[in-house]
């Protein structure tokens, strides 16, 4: 039986808090409370930028502090998570091929990342050097190798908190190749998100308590997902056609 789940979302990204309990779980079971940390679409922006603000937005070090002032909190039961599109054509990201990301996207030990379309840029065999170093643990349940049958990286994660698991599934933008020069993406096959997650979600059912979907869909994908698989607690969204300036409450289901 699934336990009842205490949300806290904290987005590196914007800085921003929110606070969401999910309920419709059973009165006397008991609460686990899980603080999820989630970014998405840092675009290889390594450093601090502006945009429409006077003061720097983003960059590793800035993250880096805000994860270090929140996860000193002990009584929590931390998860730290990316939607994807870490990668991209700002210089340091583009001409370095992903190697200064990879490298500090380890050090801040995230426990899953999803793959989006500007992750791909980077050219797919320098994408695959990466996913291999280890550093950063890519998510990815809905794109495969066409020769190999591999998936390029990781279906899907379970993460453990004493007895509580939480399955992590990674769903890609299967709309990725028409987005970038078709050597990107060759000999790649990108499934359909809707089949992939009527595959894998009722097979995590059984091994976890609660699952959580890394997505670069767009938003009315991400909808849809969340009413046929109700069992999702949280979607963490990247893109920007899944652009959202306050989380979304879907039956169950919390994108974000």
């Amino acid at each position: 039986m699934r336990r009842p789940l205490m949300l806290i979302l904290l987005s590196a990204g914007m800085l921003a808090l929110a606070a969401v309990l999910l309920s419709a779980m059973p009165a006397r079971a008991e609460l686990v409370n899980v603080t999820v940390l989630h970014t998405n679409d840092t675009r290889g922006r390594i450093q601090s930028y502006y945009y429409r603000s006077t003061k720097p937005l983003g960059g590793y070090a800035k993250r880096a502090m805000f994860f270090q002032t929140k996860r000193p909190h002990t009584k929590m039961n931390w998860i730290t998570l990316d939607a994807g599109n870490i990668f991209g054509y700002a210089p340091l990201s583009y001409y370095l091929q992903g190697e200064a990301d990879a490298q500090l996207m380890s050090m801040l030990d995230y426990d899953g990342c999803g793959l989006g379309p500007m992750d791909f840029a980077i050219g797919r065999s320098e994408l695959s050097a990466r996913i291999g170093e280890g550093g950063i643990p890519f998510i990815c349940a809905n794109v495969l190798d066409e020769a190999s049958g591999k998936y390029l990286g990781e279906p899907f994660k379970i993460v453990t908190f004493g007895k509580f698991r939480v399955g992590l599934l990674g769903l890609a933008d299967p709309a990725t190749p028409s987005k970038l020069p078709p050597d990107r993406t060759q000999g790649l096959e990108f499934r359909d998100p809707r089949m992939v997650a009527a595959e894998w979600i009722p097979q995590l059912k059984g091994q976890v308590d609660t699952v959580f979907i890394l997505s670069t869909l767009t938003l009315a994908e991400n909808i849809a997902l969340a009413v046929a698989h109700p069992e999702v607690s949280v979607i963490v969204s990247g893109g920007q056609m899944a652009e959202l300036q306050v989380p979304l409450k879907v039956a169950g289901t919390l994108i974000v």
